[in-house]
């Protein structure tokens, strides 16, 4: 059995593809995928994101980077396919991408640096802090996940995204983000 994560975010510092490997390779199992699909920003961090990517494809674990994909495919071929759209990046301004993942009722698994807090108060994702260690374990335990509880948040998505929040409860929660990453420095 296999758990499928797909990231679809570019590669940068900002969006933590470096991280999402780090908690993939801290679970230790082989049998959780994770899929980057973003274009390359280049520089320093896409090499050490590249290095990474192919240590632990010669350790065994199931990762790939499929470059930038049209949205259409992106929706069709790699959201349908994944359990869970997991983005941990350091701050979104809205996060296209998590609308794109719900409306394929793929729930998300985010950092705590996004305006989307609610998904997790929702049934439709987890929000968690950038922790590596606790992203590991989070993993791990979605891997054994029960199938009913998957299908129960896999079912929400949707509706979720229809019955979304309020253009000013939206505004209010990106306030809270932004403020919270101000503080934060």
């Amino acid at each position: 059995e296999i758990l499928s994560l797909l990231m679809p975010a570019r590669i940068s510092a900002e969006k933590n593809n470096v991280f999402a490997l780090e908690a993939l390779e801290k679970t230790a199992n082989k049998n959780i995928e994770l899929i980057f699909c973003g274009a390359d920003g280049g520089g320093d961090y896409s090499e050490l994101f590249h290095k990474k990517l192919v240590a632990l494809t010669r350790q065994g674990f199931k990762v790939g980077y499929e470059g930038a994909r049209p949205p259409q495919e992106l929706e069709e071929v790699y959201l349908a396919k994944a359990h869970y759209m997991y983005l941990p990046s350091t701050g979104e301004n809205f996060g296209h991408a998590i609308t794109d993942a719900l409306a394929c009722n793929t729930p998300v698994i985010l950092s705590d640096k996004t305006p989307w807090n609610d998904v997790e108060n929702n049934g439709v994702g987890l929000v968690m802090p950038l922790d590596v260690k606790e992203h590991a374990l989070l993993l791990e335990k979605l891997f054994h996940q029960n199938g009913g509880e998957y299908a129960g948040m896999a079912e929400k998505c949707h509706e979720f995204l229809q019955n979304h929040q309020s253009l000013q409860t939206l505004e209010k929660d990106y306030i809270t983000v932004i403020n919270s990453i101000i503080n934060a420095r």
